[in-house]
């Protein structure tokens, strides 16, 4: 008889209880709470015989033969370390630890005792996730093409498990200092298990890019001393092999009281699975042809099958059962400590994704580079009044990889027949497309445009990356009203899209200077902001700057760092970046790639567009002559180091698409528009080559 000893005294706690008492071979016998009081009523109401308030007292009474960690994720190593220590059997719950240091510690010293250990990903338990493990292999889809994992909860929309302040099991979720990035951990842990189970194959998937939306807890710290609001919600790509992955969870979704969703989609069918709909079946629906229907399948629709899961031991029975000296009744399903450090990377790689676009928590992107770009300071793009440099790029690394996480792509005009030009981009070999308008959306059924550009764009590798519109929403007349209307549409209409990001100019109120303009914008962004924390989105300030100056205009204050440092001081923390254009910082005479590495934190999304300075004229007219001396060409064809460009992005880290846009270049309008994109492409491809090859990047 297996005695176990639970760590922990909440709700998961006692479900423990109850999972363990009716499996044969075990019995639970103590319980441990650094609040004593708690441990005692918490084995009275179990009858558990036993109570401790040190987990290290606990396991070394010997009284336990194994130990049950159900604590919230700060209480994982303590109790974890101190019973590895005693060499005994290890249930952990998910995920592993609140940190990648943690998780290593705990797997080192699973592997040093030798003894066996299972973390608790539960939603292996119900034998779908082993069907669907087992359909892929099989072919039942054919080739995988793409793949969606989502995780929603309704209890911050609804309080239907309670007010979170009154609620610990609730509260600890969302609190940074004790949950693991909140959302992220809790739900999305489980997420990215079922993504290694299913799709990690020969390669192990990779975190393409990451957006957290914050809790936003209402006054102050909602009553709590010392609480920092984790992540409601995420949204991540993640990269399986040639298989684009979109992995999303939220806390606050109306209607969804526990809803677990995986989407399959391959070449000849689908695999839908939701928790939502059913525990115990999933269906395969045809997209191409008849189905092959799988042994004891029912035909529910035209098209569409319904496949129930055979029962299998759960993560308790297979805990018991190795901790009686049993083989693990299910060996090619691992889900020891090795299984959850392999998810708590992809945690993490999430985590140090989404904060390095969250106030203050930027990553220290400039350590691959020379230090003379001062790095950014909380709310700002640079050192404390000082300007960037002039920067001295490293040569080209002769061990680095190809760039596939840098995605090369093109802006696409939402007004007219996008999915029909997405449709041919993809199949020319473009990666990423942003949908784009000039002021509004025009009235345009984004729903329905969301389906058509995920038809137009399946079964091919390109992604949508952004939706943009570019209007003046400060302009305080009905165009200006309309503009942020639109605005406020992509952001809810961002999900159905599967993009993280929308684009848009900061605005500015007509005829003021920057700062006068300031007040104005921060009510207004201040709101879109809020809106798009909800939902998991962020926003990226277009740096086009027209005509506008720093003491009037009529279009957009986000023009320059000197602009951009004041409006991220006066939005700290908000989900607030930049959309960043090389030929805007030509045209006003700035440093591209010193301004690039200064910024790189806040830089969410890269346009591909370049501009040629006429030094003769400039030096004959000046600035404010009646000649123009710079113009607006195709990516390639001007002034920027575009190799240099993707060298500071590769040895920063940066994840992202940078999409090619022609705006307003007069030549490479239709009927040359599509001619001017591959050229465009083509240059850019070669240049990222270049950044990623042995050969030494041009210096500027």
């Amino acid at each position: 008889m297996i005695r176990i000893g639970i760590v922990g005294t909440g709700a998961m706690a006692a479900y423990h209880v109850s999972r363990f008492v009716g499996i044969p071979g075990a019995v639970v016998v103590a319980c441990s709470d650094r609040h004593v009081d708690d441990a005692a009523r918490f084995a009275a109401k179990h009858g558990l015989p036993g109570s401790f308030g040190d987990p290290q007292a606990m396991v070394a009474s010997g009284s336990i033969d194994a130990v049950s960690v159900a604590s919230a994720d700060c209480w994982h190593l303590e109790p974890v370390l101190a019973a590895l220590a005693q060499r005994l059997p290890v249930f952990c719950e998910k995920p592993l630890a609140r940190t990648l240091s943690d998780a290593l510690a705990m797997t080192a010293a699973a592997r040093e005792a030798g003894v066996p250990t299972i973390v608790n990903f539960s939603k292996r338990n119900g034998g779908l996730l082993s069907l669907a493990s087992r359909l892929l292999s099989e072919g039942r889809i054919g080739q995988l093409k793409s793949a969606s994992f989502s995780y929603g909860q309704a209890w911050l929309a609804d309080g239907s498990w309670g007010d979170w302040r009154r609620t610990p099991r609730l509260a600890w979720r969302l609190d940074e200092e004790r949950s693991t990035f909140g959302a992220l951990g809790d739900l999305g842990s489980h997420l990215l298990d079922a993504a290694l189970l299913l799709l990690g194959g020969n390669s192990t998937p990779e975190v393409v890019s990451c957006l957290g939306g914050r809790f936003d807890p209402g006054a102050p710290e909602g009553g709590r001393d010392g609480f920092r609001p984790a992540w409601e919600s995420f949204e991540a790509l993640v990269e399986a092999g040639p298989v684009p992955v979109m992995v999303s969870a939220n806390f606050r979704v109306p209607g969804q009281d526990d809803r677990f969703a995986i989407s399959l989609r391959g070449e000849t069918a689908s695999i839908e699975l939701d928790f939502g709909l059913s525990r115990r079946t999933l269906r395969i629906i045809g997209t191409s042809g008849a189905v092959e229907i799988p042994a004891g399948a029912v035909e529910v629709a035209a098209g569409a099958v319904e496949v129930a899961a055979e029962p299998i031991p759960t993560s308790y029975e297979r805990f018991v059962a190795l901790a009686s000296g049993a083989p693990d009744p299910m060996p090619g399903e691992s889900l020891d400590f090795g299984r959850g450090l392999s998810v708590q990377r992809l945690v993490d790689d999430c985590a140090r994704l989404a904060l390095g676009r969250e106030e203050g928590r930027a990553r220290a992107v400039l350590l691959a580079l020379p230090q003379t770009a001062a790095p950014p300071r909380r709310g700002a793009g640079s050192a404390s009044g000082a300007r960037p440099r002039a920067l001295e790029l490293p040569e080209a690394r002769a061990d680095s990889p190809a760039l596939p996480a840098i995605r090369l792509g093109a802006v696409v005009d939402g007004r007219g027949e996008a999915p029909t030009a997405a449709r041919d981009l993809a199949a020319r070999g473009f990666e990423s497309l942003q949908l784009s308008w000039w002021a509004s959306t025009a009235g345009r059924d984004l729903g329905l445009l969301a389906k058509e550009m995920h038809a137009a764009l399946d079964g091919s590798s390109c992604h949508l990356s952004a939706l943009g519109v570019y209007g003046n929403p400060l302009a305080g007349d009905e165009a200006g009203a309309e503009t942020l209307r639109s605005i406020e549409a992509l952001i809810e209409a961002a999900g159905a899209f599967g993009v993280p990001l929308v684009s848009c100019f900061a605005g500015r109120v007509p005829g003021t200077s920057v700062t006068e303009s300031l007040p104005a914008f921060t009510a207004t962004f201040g709101k879109l902001c809020d809106r798009a924390s909800r939902r998991g989105i962020s926003l990226a300030l277009e740096n086009c700057r027209f005509s506008d100056t720093w003491k009037t205009g009529r279009w957009n204050i986000a023009m320059n760092p000197d602009a951009w440092e004041l409006i991220f001081a006066a939005l700290p923390g908000a989900p607030l970046g930049l959309e960043w254009e090389p030929a805007h910082q030509v045209l006003a005479l700035a440093e591209p790639l010193a301004q690039l590495a200064s910024w790189l934190p806040r830089i969410l999304h890269i346009h591909a567009k370049d501009a040629a300075i006429d030094r003769e004229l400039l030096a004959r007219h000046g600035l404010q002559g009646s000649v123009h001396y710079g113009r607006e060409v195709l990516a390639g064809e001007g002034d920027s180091d575009w190799a240099g460009i993707f060298a500071i992005l590769r040895n920063a880290g940066w994840k992202g698409a940078v999409d090619i846009e022609l705006g307003a270049i007069p030549q490479w309008q239709a009927p040359r528009e599509r001619e001017g994109l591959e050229r465009a492409f083509a240059m850019l491809s070669d240049s990222r080559r270049l950044a990623s090859g042995p050969s030494p990047v041009r210096r500027t």
